[in-house]
């Protein structure tokens, strides 16, 4: 019996070992779906989706904004083109709209955000107010996004709003980071306070006449 019951111990063990390496052998055959397929594509039906959603404007708090880059091909030469696409254009939805200073060009904005691909993936976030302190981007800055700067010349301080970017107006067809290229780009936004350019004697110019309360 001892000798019987020895070979099925061996016996079990190897079919164990069997099935083991199986599962091995499965694991890495398996294969990874990739986030990123078909990315350019997905993220155009994407966007052409939103540019709908604002355009039917159905809830009332969409707004759509042009590229001021279109008003002119250059200066003085004269208006561009009327047929303009989904990617002349940002789209904002307004969680709250809020009642103070629209920026210049020249001004500064100081807010807090999060940033997210598609699929949701946040790739940068400083959004809760109560543990981050707001961001101050110079809105004629080179480095800030054109999308950025679309909207920004149009909503007021106060304002709590999603802003969604087409690639063009974006990072483009180049990866930047974790962004993979040709990727819209989606914030949430605290539009916290306007900062205008310092004078030359080191104070704040005065706000414009139609700014002043």
């Amino acid at each position: 019996m001892f000798v019987n019951m020895n070979k099925f111990v061996t016996w079990l063990n190897a079919l164990l070992l069997f099935f083991s390496l199986g599962f091995v052998s499965c694991a890495k055959d398996t294969v990874v779906a990739d986030p990123y397929a078909d990315w350019q594509v997905r993220n155009e039906h994407y966007i052409d989706s939103i540019a709908d959603v604002a355009h039917a404007n159905v809830t009332g708090d969409w707004e759509i904004y042009k590229n001021y880059k279109l008003d002119f091909v250059e200066p003085g030469v004269g208006i561009v083109s009327p047929e303009l696409g989904v990617a002349d254009y940002v789209y904002v939805q307004y969680i709250e709209k809020g009642s103070g200073t629209v920026p210049l060009y020249t001004d500064s904005v100081s807010v807090n955000y999060e940033g997210m691909l598609i699929d949701g993936t946040v790739f940068d976030t400083c959004l809760d107010d109560k543990i981050y302190d707001p961001i101050t981007f110079a809105l004629n800055d080179t480095g800030l996004r054109e999308g950025w700067k679309v909207a920004f010349q149009h909503i007021p301080a106060g304002s709590h709003f999603k802003l969604y970017i087409h690639p063009d107006l974006g990072y483009g067809n180049a990866d930047y980071g974790d962004i993979p290229a040709s990727s819209v780009l989606i914030f949430e936004i605290k539009f916290q306070e306007v900062i205008h350019p310092v004078g030359p004697d080191g104070r704040a110019l005065p706000l414009l006449e139609d700014e002043e309360s």
